[in-house]
């Protein structure tokens, strides 16, 4: 079914046409994709546009970037995400700050629908930074997610890159806003790493979950040597030793994250961490460091 409104971006909607819109959509809960871009939406007309938004229980992408909401408009909204199965979040150039888009983490950390979160252009201090570390870190379904034009610091950087990192179940392919494998290699990868691009680098982590569980299936059947004949075909994308031992700053960087200071290295394979301070120290370097790392080699 075709829809009057799903594409509304860049129409100078201000609040009081954003609340007639909520009104005409009233009619329309099956409305997939709704697109309000580059408007003129503030937290007043947030308010009663989340009250109605609260039962479109098929909507899949919402597009608020390029407006005002600031963080009572983000608050709003945070608290109808956990009733919404959506895809696809753009919250971007929002003038967000840390309490907004700390409701807005917090409410999609459990979703299972989630493929695209755009946070471009709003406050993302280390706070923020330590929170989306944590979403990232247990989130097995986002695809894509965009931090550019942020006040992001190094710090920031290291904490998110680790919640990447530390995610065996990650489906991320994009990441826009810092450059991973300069991150990752500062935090104890291979030198190769920091050359990546950054899908480089995702493809990079996504394959060394994928040897850790093969050595693990190994181990468990007894198996001593590290290749096998899953290893001997020559895939696109490979896995070698490096060629020296990794010399990774853990303790370093365990001292400059915020609110994490002297906290012992979780397990490897522990199968759900804290979404507290602790959970941002990392079995990713645990790996690194007691189960040897690998190289990156890309035979595409």
């Amino acid at each position: 079914m075709s829809h009057p409104f799903p594409f509304k971006s860049d129409n100078n909607i201000d609040d009081a046409g954003l609340i007639s819109l909520s009104e005409a959509m009233a009619n329309h809960r099956d409305l997939q994709e709704l697109e309000l871009s580059f408007n003129k939406i503030t937290p007043v007309g947030m308010g009663p546009f989340i009250d109605s938004l609260i039962g479109y229980h098929s909507l899949q992408r919402l597009l608020l970037d390029n407006n005002k909401i600031q963080d009572t408009g983000a608050k709003s909204l945070a608290l109808a995400l956990p009733h919404m199965r959506l895809m696809e979040l753009n919250v971007g150039f929002n003038d967000i700050g840390i309490e907004g888009l700390l409701s807005i983490i917090g409410s999609i950390t459990n979703s299972k629908t989630i493929t695209i979160l755009v946070l471009s252009g709003n406050n993302i201090d280390n706070t923020v930074a330590k929170a989306l570390a944590n979403f990232l870190m247990i989130n097995p379904s986002l695809q894509s997610i965009h931090v550019d034009r942020t006040n992001l610091t190094s710090i920031g950087e290291r904490l998110i890159a680790t919640g990447i990192a530390s995610n065996r179940n990650s489906s991320l392919k994009t990441l826009t806003g810092f450059e991973l494998g300069k991150v990752l290699h500062l935090l104890g990868s291979p030198s190769i790493v920091c050359d990546m691009s950054n899908d480089q680098s995702l493809k990079y982590l996504n394959q060394m979950w994928k040897n850790v569980e093969k050595s693990k299936s190994q181990s468990h059947s007894g198996s001593s040597s590290p290749t096998s004949a899953g290893m001997n075909h020559q895939p696109a994308l490979q896995l070698q030793r490096p060629t020296a031992s990794l010399s990774s700053p853990i303790e370093e960087t365990i001292r400059m994250v915020e609110g994490v200071k002297e906290q012992p290295l979780l397990p490897i394979y522990k199968e759900q961490l804290p979404a507290d301070k602790a959970g941002i120290v990392v079995r990713f370097f645990s790996l690194c460091c007691l189960q040897s790392s690998y190289s990156f080699v890309d035979r595409s």
